[in-house]
């Protein structure tokens, strides 16, 4: 699977975050969270990735999904459809796009000089008319994999250099202001991250003045960001972190063990540069490496997409996430999946092209109003308003709009 990066902020709430507790003074001593208790280990065996005294329970594989050869180009139901509007091509792979407002962040990666000397470029398009996309700025971004808006800023996360002779690779976390037209670089932190390999992928979340950034070989970097031209490394989590998010104190990272199963961990960050493990889910079934699953926190829910389907798991008690309902997708989700929830519906898209609706308003009981083949590879999905916007590397920035009943 290819490489992604999902970035999320908790200062601005988005569906899928709420803000970080604000700390006034941070120390810059960087402290490692890395070796789990004796009895822990003799259970699991980790190999690289810490954990607190809990257990995990495992449970059994979902029911039998069907097929991509049994999947209709579309579906609807209750007066929700789901319409493409336009298909916006830029750089030779469109590999990320985030939607605010009437502006959407693209990451184009353009390969006019072959494929191992790639540029990637950050490009902002006007969509005050969704059907009508126009691109108005653009800036050369090298490494760019995600990108993600909060205030007065932009975040793009980074990955470069992933070639280099001990095997080790550039992660990186780039700060713009915000300016749609011409959005200026104020800083460029990246450190090396070993064990680097095809189909490493990497995440990013924050809160108020601090944004975590995860890799899947490498663990959580926790950037204390109150100083957008110079971020400063609080602390750093070692593990195998595939999707991360934050919501108030806490911070949900979803590792996998062994590459054979993924549970969710929590952290307490209330001290960035001393963040403590408080507990954890139940462990799941992990498919196949390289095709990582995707999370996002919503209100007092845990939102994950993985190649089976869209988990649902209860975080009145922050501290020990317990799942409350699942919905089966079908084989194109097989390689993973994008997921952004928004105004009551998950909008899980496959990987291999499958875009579902669900309606979460019952979180014990998703379910399907509408369905869409892209017929595409897709990288990435974000929301605003009834509109949706897909990332496909190959086809470009598709737009459609969810249809909801008297719209």
């Amino acid at each position: 699977m290819v490489r992604k990066i999902t970035l999320v902020l908790c200062l601005c709430l988005t569906a899928c975050t709420v803000g970080i507790t604000r700390i006034e003074v941070l120390t810059p001593a960087v402290s490692i969270i890395q070796t789990p208790p004796p009895a822990l280990a003799a259970t699991l065996t980790p190999t690289y990735f810490p954990i607190s005294t809990y257990t995990f329970a495992p449970v059994p594989l979902p029911t039998p999904v069907p097929t991509i050869a049994s999947m209709p180009l579309s579906t609807s139901s209750g007066g929700h459809s789901i319409e493409p509007l336009i298909n916006h091509q830029g750089g030779t792979e469109t590999a990320a796009v985030f939607a605010q407002g009437n502006y959407a962040y693209v990451i184009y990666k353009n390969y006019q000089q072959g494929f191992s000397s790639a540029r990637e470029e950050l490009a902002t398009l006007d969509i005050s008319d969704p059907a009508r996309p126009v691109q108005i700025g653009f800036q050369v971004s090298l490494g760019a994999e995600s990108v993600y808006i909060s205030d007065d800023y932009i975040y793009v996360a980074t990955s470069r250099n992933c070639e280099l002779p001990d095997g080790s690779c550039e992660v990186g976390l780039r700060v713009h202001s915000f300016d749609p037209e011409s959005p200026i670089v104020r800083s460029d932190y990246n450190w090396l991250q070993g064990e680097t390999q095809s189909g490493m992928s990497f995440e990013i979340a924050g809160g108020d003045r601090i944004v975590y950034v995860a890799t899947s070989l490498g663990g959580v970097a926790v950037m204390d960001v109150s100083d957008p031209d110079a971020p400063v490394q609080a602390s750093f989590l070692e593990g195998h972190a595939c999707a991360v998010a934050a919501a108030g104190k806490y911070v949900y990272v979803l590792e996998t063990v062994d590459w054979n199963e993924w549970y969710v961990r929590v952290l307490d960050v209330s001290i960035p540069t001393a963040p403590v493990d408080v507990g954890n889910s139940q462990t799941f079934e992990w498919l196949k490496r390289g095709a990582d699953p995707n999370m996002i926190v919503a209100g007092n829910y845990i939102y994950v997409a993985d190649w089976f389907g869209l988990h649902v798991m209860d975080i009145s008690d922050p501290t020990v996430p317990t799942k409350v309902g699942f919905y089966a997708t079908s084989e194109l989700a097989r390689d993973g999946a994008e997921l952004e929830v928004a105004n009551g519906y998950a909008y899980l898209a496959g990987v291999l092209g499958g875009l579902w609706v669900l309606d979460v308003s019952n979180p014990t009981n998703p379910s399907e109003v509408a369905f869409y083949d892209l017929q595409a590879v897709v990288w990435d999905v974000s929301v605003a308003g009834n509109y949706i916007y897909v990332a496909c590397p190959m086809l470009g920035l598709q737009v459609l709009r969810h249809v909801k009943p008297g719209l």
